[in-house]
């Protein structure tokens, strides 16, 4: 026997079905529809079940380092300049990579938000990059915040970047006031926290490391690794000459702020391999790797990082 159902009686049944099971669905949580960032969690020792602060994408929100993390949007505003914005919390770490970029030897982009984040809760994390670099604003908010200890701040001082606006007001002179004031919280000589290059900052970055940790006029109590460097890079001129950042004529193909794809063509890497990392048809040769990307929304560190791993 056939039993016939009308047509707009097994619509209702089709759209019936479908409410209560996306009702429920949400109900459960099994039902998202929008792109959640969560961290992935560590899993052994002492931080085990904390937030990987190396798991922290480019594609991160102020927003969602707070959830993830613990790290106030306001204090983030406040590391990376974004105190003026109406709406900090929607920033994301790779708009710090777009709005910084390359400055001098140093990057500071998603694994300077990294670094900083993992600085703030205390969790050990190693710099993906020997370029990272932090910002002498986010340091001094660490510090303010006594999250740095004096071994931490030595340690980070060849990674210390100088925001343009302390540069302009303190050209270069250890005996200007105005340079220990933004150096309060640094000194060194290693990075963080095993493996860093050898200090490579700008030498108005690291001379008044010395004058500036003391509690008298001369900077006396200032920890002996600090006034070893700071003593040595007073004392050195022609090594001082070498902290300045050079043009792109290593014989290591490094990709910086402004190399083009012609640039990464001339090393013997074909146009196929450029766009097998890409993903897509490579642009006109001049154009400048960082500014494709964040043209394309990509993380410039992520395809540069890729792009230098190629081979002729």
């Amino acid at each position: 026997m056939k039993v016939f159902v009308k047509s707009y009686v097994l619509v209702g049944i089709i759209v019936g079905t479908l409410v209560i099971g996306i009702g429920g669905a949400k109900a459960l949580g099994w039902w998202i529809t929008a792109s959640q960032k969560v961290a992935k969690k560590i899993t052994t020792g002492d931080f085990a079940g904390m937030s990987d602060p190396a798991d922290l994408r480019g594609s991160y929100t102020f927003a969602d380092m707070e959830k993830n993390y613990g790290v106030p949007v306001s204090v983030l505003a406040q590391a990376f300049g974004y105190t003026d914005v109406p709406d900090p919390s929607l920033i994301k770490a790779k708009d710090i990579e777009g709005r910084y970029g390359t400055m001098g030897d140093k990057e500071i982009g998603t694994d300077s938000v990294r670094l900083f984040v993992a600085l703030y809760t205390g969790i050990p994390y190693t710099p993906k990059e020997e370029s990272t670099g932090i910002l002498d604003t986010a340091i001094k908010v660490l510090r303010d915040l006594s999250k740095l200890t004096d071994e931490q701040i030595a340690q980070l001082q060849p990674r210390l970047v100088v925001t343009q606006e302390q540069n302009t007001e303190s050209p270069a002179s250890a005996s200007d006031p105005k340079v220990p004031e933004t150096k309060t919280s640094d000194s060194g000589e290693t990075g963080v926290p095993q493996k860093v290059p050898a200090a490579t900052t700008n030498v108005d970055q690291t001379q008044p490391v010395a004058a500036t940790k003391g509690t008298g006029s001369d900077g006396q109590s200032v920890s002996s690794t600090a006034v070893s460097n700071s003593q040595t890079q007073r004392t050195s001129p022609a090594t001082e000459a070498t902290h300045t950042p050079l043009p792109q004529t290593s014989s290591e193909n490094l990709i910086r702020g402004k190399t083009t794809f012609a640039e990464v063509l001339a090393w013997g890497v074909s146009k196929a391999q450029i766009e097998q990392v890409l993903g897509k048809p490579m642009p006109p040769e001049q154009t400048v790797i960082r500014d494709w990307c964040l043209a394309e929304g990509l993380e410039f560190s992520t395809v540069r990082d890729a792009l230098q791993k190629l081979k002729p």
